[in-house]
């Protein structure tokens, strides 16, 4: 029994041992489960997460490709944009360049323009000018001579009237060729307009070489010029100044130069003069002249003298002529024919004129007033008051103002004033005379084409120069001249009058060619308004 049980002990406990075994084998296999469910649930999230991961890639590759279209997009618009700026940058460099071209031309232009003459293409005066203060500064340091040729081709207004204006400057062109041909190196040719040339000579040994380039231009000359299939022969005037003797500037120098090429023409042209002292001492005497000039006005310096115009039938004074003069606080009386030229040149004639007329007009309107026979009284214009051109407006507003009656004014131009501007001459001059103002034409017979210009020009009266007048019972031809302009402005219906009869034959030569009038010391010097003024009652 006992081992019976011993034997169900030891079955029951094997028993236990299995079911204990089996036990554990089901919580290994259930936890085996558990986790593999649990992996598998892990999975399946892990799936699921990788899905949604999947898809968030996918979402931000779509995101992305977006994108990267977008950025192609930007990237071709951009290529775009770089191609115009490109295209405009090349236009923009393109148009610089053209700009910087056309520029430099126009420079190049200007400079062309300011340095050179159009006609000739020489140096003008401003390039020589820089040219020889250049040479000047080197000849200083070296003790150097520096020639100066001033050139001005002799009676070279027929000249142009031969070859009209269309071939003036092809003969210009020749002569500047000529001049160019015989300085070669050894100097420069420079034109200063017209007819006028400067010849700069560096480095000359002496005054005596200067001079002998001079020559070699004078006897180059004798050759003719063609123009137009033309042989034109024409002589040069050229003056001549030496760095230092005859100035230590480049403006001293030309001017001096300009000083002796004049006292070539007055010699007889055709030839050289070297400057010289006297000349440059005439130079400082206008200087003086011209700087107290711009003061005289204002000082009341100037004074207007009349010279008495006779009546060859009555002997009775018809009009006056009024002369100007300048009581210099220092030189005393200075006559016009030394300041009147100073005036022309820097300006001052302009209301030194106007003064006058003023002056003239309001004296014979005072002396009309006061009871005196009314006379004409003729005032000297000036080419330059004449190219003024309000010099109508001027004398209108002189008449206006002091109420003269424009019939008492006189207004004399001189024959190279009137072969100036033909054409504007004529309609100036007809403008005066349709207001009432009388007109004559003084130094007739002294230029070109007198004959010409006197068929075409308004005027009343002709007067007959001095130089005539002082070769009758002289010069013969002298005689002839003033028979002739007395006959041809009779038969023109003008009137005439001799100036500067000085003595009895004279007077008695133009009676007996039935002159008209006449004025000089023979009858009456220029005297002072007072003067006048005592005269004229008595005459009354």
């Amino acid at each position: 029994m006992v081992k019976h049980i011993e034997k169900l002990v030891i079955i029951s406990k094997q028993m236990m041992g299995e079911h204990s075994r089996m036990k554990n084998n089901y919580h290994k296999k259930e936890k085996k489960k558990v986790k593999k469910v649990k992996r598998r649930a892990e999975t399946v999230e892990e799936l699921a997460n990788a899905n949604k991961e999947i898809a968030n890639q996918k979402e931000e590759k779509a995101d992305v490709e977006a994108d990267l279209v977008i950025a192609n997009k930007e990237v071709d618009n951009q290529k775009e944009e770089k191609e115009d700026i490109e295209d405009e940058l090349a236009a923009t460099i393109k148009e610089l360049v053209n700009q910087i071209t056309l520029r430099k031309e126009a420079l190049e232009k200007i400079e062309q323009i300011m340095h050179y003459d159009s006609l000739t293409s020489l140096p003008n005066r401003m390039m020589l000018e820089n040219k020889l203060q250049h040479e000047i500064n080197i000849a200083k340091d070296q003790e150097k001579k520096i020639g100066i040729l001033f050139l001005d081709l002799d009676d070279f207004k027929p000249v142009r009237n031969t070859l009209g204006q269309l071939h003036e400057g092809e003969f210009i062109k020749a002569v500047a060729r000529r001049l160019t041909n015989l300085i070669q190196e050894s100097g420069i040719v420079a034109r200063l307009g017209g007819d006028k040339f400067i010849i700069m000579v560096p480095n000359s040994e002496s005054s005596e070489h200067v001079r002998k380039v001079a020559n070699k231009i004078i006897s180059a000359f004798r050759e003719p010029f063609e123009v137009n299939q033309n042989e034109i022969y024409v002589t040069v005037s050229i003056g001549i100044s030496v760095f230092p003797t005859d100035g230590e500037t480049h403006g001293k120098l030309i001017k001096n130069a300009e000083l002796a090429m004049y006292k070539a023409k007055e010699k007889g042209k055709n030839q050289s003069v070297l400057c010289t002292t006297i000349m440059k001492d005439i130079i400082r005497e206008n200087m003086k002249l011209s700087n107290g000039l711009y003061r005289a006005l204002e000082r009341d310096e100037l004074e207007v003298y009349y010279q008495p115009q006779i009546s060859l039938d009555t002997k009775k004074i018809v009009g006056l002529e009024a002369l100007l003069r300048w009581n210099h606080p220092v030189l005393g009386v200075v006559p016009p024919g030394k300041f009147i030229s100073l005036a022309e040149q820097n300006g001052l004639i302009i209301p030194i004129g106007k003064w006058v007329l003023h002056t003239v007009c309001k004296q014979n309107k005072t002396w009309q007033e006061a009871g005196l026979t009314p006379i004409r009284i003729a005032v000297n214009l000036s080419i330059i008051q004449f190219q003024n051109l309000d010099i109508v407006n001027q004398i209108n507003e002189v008449l206006e103002v002091t109420k003269l009656l424009p019939k008492y004014l006189e207004l004399e131009i001189t024959e190279s004033i009137a072969m100036r501007d033909t054409k504007y001459i004529i309609d100036v001059l007809n403008t005066f005379r349709k207001l009432g103002i009388y007109i004559s034409i003084d130094d007739f017979g002294t230029e070109f084409s007198s004959l010409q210009y006197l068929k075409l020009l308004p005027i009343n009266r002709i007067k007959i120069p001095m130089p005539f007048i002082q070769g009758i019972n002289v010069d013969q031809r002298d005689e002839w001249i003033i028979e002739t302009i007395i006959v041809l402005a009779r038969k023109m219906g003008l009137a005439v009058i001799a100036e500067g009869v000085e003595t009895r034959q004279q007077d008695s030569f133009l009676k007996k060619r039935l002159c008209g009038e006449i004025q000089g010391y023979y009858y009456y010097k220029p005297m002072s308004a007072k003067d006048i003024e005592a005269l004229l009652q008595k005459s009354s």
